[in-house]
């Protein structure tokens, strides 16, 4: 964590927040890009596959790409059922910006990054939803304790 967000920085997470949000919200187009990388990849200028051997897993469980795109709202995301990225600037716990789909999901990311406040406007100058929340400790804290304990990194306990 640094005292101020450089703007290269804070560019690259609004950018990389935006695709999420991106990814999360259009369903189709996501899905549709998800059975082009396992089927046919993604090729170079020079015709090579850039994604060649590096999903065989996923193309052996026979799961289609609508049901990858699902266990990636459930697993990676915490929202079984999708819903809006959300950038929120955790109260009380300085330096900490939260990521959640939908309001009533569990955080799925946090951000540590010394200007809060100034990612979280730049996020939402750059039309991502915002907001703040109520929070007590640290986010960061609470699922690198999590770890330690040998718990899933998504089961630490909601203190807000």
């Amino acid at each position: 964590m640094t005292a101020t967000l450089a703007k290269a920085d804070a560019s690259d997470i609004v950018e990389i927040l935006q695709f999420l949000a991106h990814y999360v919200a259009d369903r189709s187009g996501s899905i549709q890009r998800i059975e082009r990388v396992l089927n046919t990849g993604l090729e170079s200028a020079s015709g090579k596959n850039l994604f060649a051997g590096r999903f065989a897993y996923l193309n052996t469980c026979g799961l289609s790409p609508a049901q990858v795109f699902d266990e990636t709202l459930a697993t990676i995301f915490n929202a079984p059922g999708g819903g809006q990225l959300y950038v929120e600037n955790l109260k009380g716990a300085t330096g900490e910006v939260a990521l959640r789909l939908g309001a009533e999901n569990e955080p799925f990311g946090v951000i540590n990054v010394g200007d809060d406040a100034k990612l979280v406007k730049l996020c939402d100058e750059n039309g991502l939803s915002t907001g703040e929340r109520e929070f007590s400790g640290s986010l960061f804290h609470q699922i690198k304790q999590a770890e330690l304990d040998g718990e899933p990194a998504d089961r630490f306990e909601e203190v807000y």
